[in-house]
Protein backbone atom coordinates (compact mmCIF):
# COMPACT_ATOMS: atom_id res chain seq x y z
CA UNK A 1 0.00 0.00 0.00
CA UNK A 2 0.95 3.66 -0.98
CA UNK A 3 0.72 5.83 1.71
CA UNK A 4 2.00 9.62 1.48
CA UNK A 5 5.18 9.72 3.28
CA UNK A 6 3.81 13.27 4.72
CA UNK A 7 0.88 11.53 6.42
CA UNK A 8 3.21 8.92 7.49
CA UNK A 9 5.46 11.60 9.29
CA UNK A 10 2.08 13.14 10.56
CA UNK A 11 1.16 9.42 11.88
CA UNK A 12 4.32 9.10 13.49
CA UNK A 13 4.60 12.57 14.99
CA UNK A 14 0.80 12.13 16.69
CA UNK A 15 1.57 8.61 17.55
CA UNK A 16 4.92 9.64 19.54
CA UNK A 17 2.72 12.37 20.65
CA UNK A 18 0.80 10.12 22.20
CA UNK A 19 3.04 7.73 23.80
CA UNK A 20 4.54 10.77 25.73
CA UNK A 21 1.12 11.92 27.35
CA UNK A 22 0.29 8.04 28.24
CA UNK A 23 3.92 7.85 29.73
CA UNK A 24 3.02 11.20 31.66
CA UNK A 25 -0.53 10.13 32.83
CA UNK A 26 1.59 6.86 34.08
CA UNK A 27 4.06 8.53 36.02
CA UNK A 28 1.15 11.28 37.76
CA UNK A 29 -0.69 8.41 38.49
CA UNK A 30 2.07 6.56 39.99
CA UNK A 31 3.27 9.34 41.93
CA UNK A 32 -0.22 10.23 43.54
CA UNK A 33 -0.76 6.90 44.21
CA UNK A 34 2.64 6.96 46.44
CA UNK A 35 1.76 10.52 48.33
CA UNK A 36 -1.74 9.05 49.23
CA UNK A 37 0.02 5.86 50.87
CA UNK A 38 2.74 8.08 51.96
CA UNK A 39 0.00 9.76 53.51
CA UNK A 40 -2.32 7.08 54.48
CA UNK A 41 1.18 5.54 56.49
CA UNK A 42 2.00 9.05 58.53
CA UNK A 43 -1.93 9.09 59.50
CA UNK A 44 -1.56 5.17 60.77
CA UNK A 45 1.82 6.21 62.80
CA UNK A 46 0.33 9.85 64.17
CA UNK A 47 -3.46 8.97 64.85
CA UNK A 48 -2.80 5.10 66.05
CA UNK A 49 -3.32 6.37 69.79
CA UNK A 50 -6.05 8.64 69.44
CA UNK A 51 -8.27 5.39 67.42
CA UNK A 52 -7.25 2.75 69.87
CA UNK A 53 -9.00 5.39 72.25
CA UNK A 54 -12.44 5.67 70.20
CA UNK A 55 -11.99 2.01 70.00
CA UNK A 56 -11.56 1.56 73.39
CA UNK A 57 -14.57 3.54 74.52
CA UNK A 58 -17.18 2.45 71.87
CA UNK A 59 -16.15 -0.96 73.25
CA UNK A 60 -17.02 0.61 76.22
CA UNK A 61 -20.13 2.17 75.23
CA UNK A 62 -21.23 -1.00 72.94
CA UNK A 63 -21.12 -3.18 76.66
CA UNK A 64 -23.32 -0.83 78.85
CA UNK A 65 -26.36 -1.70 78.73
CA UNK A 66 -27.88 2.34 78.33
CA UNK A 67 -24.86 2.18 75.21
CA UNK A 68 -27.00 -0.81 73.94
CA UNK A 69 -30.64 0.84 74.35
CA UNK A 70 -28.94 4.07 72.67
CA UNK A 71 -27.93 1.77 70.08
CA UNK A 72 -30.70 0.05 69.62
CA UNK A 73 -32.29 3.59 68.97
CA UNK A 74 -29.95 4.71 66.52
CA UNK A 75 -30.38 1.20 64.88
CA UNK A 76 -34.01 2.74 63.36
CA UNK A 77 -32.66 6.64 63.22
CA UNK A 78 -29.46 6.91 61.66
CA UNK A 79 -27.13 4.49 59.35
CA UNK A 80 -27.75 1.67 61.75
CA UNK A 81 -26.32 2.75 64.59
CA UNK A 82 -25.46 6.31 66.57
CA UNK A 83 -23.38 8.95 65.09
CA UNK A 84 -21.21 10.08 67.72
CA UNK A 85 -19.25 12.96 66.73
CA UNK A 86 -19.40 15.53 63.15
CA UNK A 87 -17.86 18.42 63.81
CA UNK A 88 -16.09 20.42 61.08
CA UNK A 89 -12.44 20.73 61.08
CA UNK A 90 -11.27 23.97 58.80
CA UNK A 91 -9.10 22.61 56.01
CA UNK A 92 -10.36 19.51 56.37
CA UNK A 93 -12.78 16.73 55.11
CA UNK A 94 -15.75 16.24 56.69
CA UNK A 95 -16.21 12.88 58.50
CA UNK A 96 -18.27 11.76 60.73
CA UNK A 97 -18.04 8.61 63.56
CA UNK A 98 -20.66 6.35 64.67
CA UNK A 99 -20.63 3.37 66.67
CA UNK A 100 -23.28 0.08 65.91
CA UNK A 101 -23.89 -3.09 67.43
CA UNK A 102 -20.96 -4.17 65.41
CA UNK A 103 -18.04 -1.35 66.21
CA UNK A 104 -17.11 1.34 64.84
CA UNK A 105 -17.86 3.00 61.42
CA UNK A 106 -17.33 6.35 60.20
CA UNK A 107 -18.84 8.74 57.11
CA UNK A 108 -17.80 11.15 54.77
CA UNK A 109 -20.28 14.16 53.64
CA UNK A 110 -21.69 14.62 50.33
CA UNK A 111 -24.97 13.16 48.19
CA UNK A 112 -24.69 9.15 48.34
CA UNK A 113 -22.69 8.92 51.87
CA UNK A 114 -23.13 6.02 53.13
CA UNK A 115 -21.25 4.26 56.76
CA UNK A 116 -17.80 2.56 56.52
CA UNK A 117 -17.52 -0.05 58.91
CA UNK A 118 -13.70 0.05 60.28
CA UNK A 119 -12.59 -3.49 61.96
CA UNK A 120 -9.65 -2.17 63.91
CA UNK A 121 -7.87 1.14 65.32
CA UNK A 122 -5.03 0.71 62.51
CA UNK A 123 -7.78 0.80 59.98
CA UNK A 124 -9.18 4.27 61.68
CA UNK A 125 -5.96 5.78 61.94
CA UNK A 126 -5.04 4.95 58.14
CA UNK A 127 -8.67 6.28 57.07
CA UNK A 128 -8.92 9.13 58.96
CA UNK A 129 -7.22 12.00 59.31
CA UNK A 130 -5.30 12.55 62.92
CA UNK A 131 -6.74 15.74 63.51
CA UNK A 132 -10.09 14.60 63.16
CA UNK A 133 -9.84 11.68 65.16
CA UNK A 134 -7.94 13.87 68.01
CA UNK A 135 -10.48 16.33 67.91
CA UNK A 136 -13.09 12.82 68.36
CA UNK A 137 -11.43 12.01 71.19
CA UNK A 138 -11.35 15.37 73.30
CA UNK A 139 -15.52 14.95 72.07
CA UNK A 140 -16.01 11.61 74.17
CA UNK A 141 -13.34 13.26 76.96
CA UNK A 142 -15.55 16.50 77.53
CA UNK A 143 -19.00 14.55 76.99
CA UNK A 144 -19.92 16.40 73.48
CA UNK A 145 -20.31 13.12 72.12
CA UNK A 146 -23.48 13.23 74.24
CA UNK A 147 -24.46 16.27 72.66
CA UNK A 148 -23.72 15.29 68.82
CA UNK A 149 -25.93 12.12 69.85
CA UNK A 150 -28.89 13.93 70.99
CA UNK A 151 -28.68 16.70 68.15
CA UNK A 152 -28.82 14.05 65.65
CA UNK A 153 -31.84 12.38 67.16
CA UNK A 154 -34.06 15.70 67.00
CA UNK A 155 -32.79 15.89 63.37
CA UNK A 156 -33.71 12.42 62.62
CA UNK A 157 -36.18 12.02 64.69
CA UNK A 158 -38.60 8.40 64.46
Amino acid sequence: MNIPEDLKRLAEELYSRQRTEEQKRREEEKARRLAEETERKKRLKEGLSYAKFIFEWTDEFRKNEDGKRIIKIGERTFFGGVMFFDDHLNGKAWRGLGVSKNGVWWIRGGCGAYPVDVQSPEELAAEIDTAILSTACESIKNGKVWECIKNRWEINPK
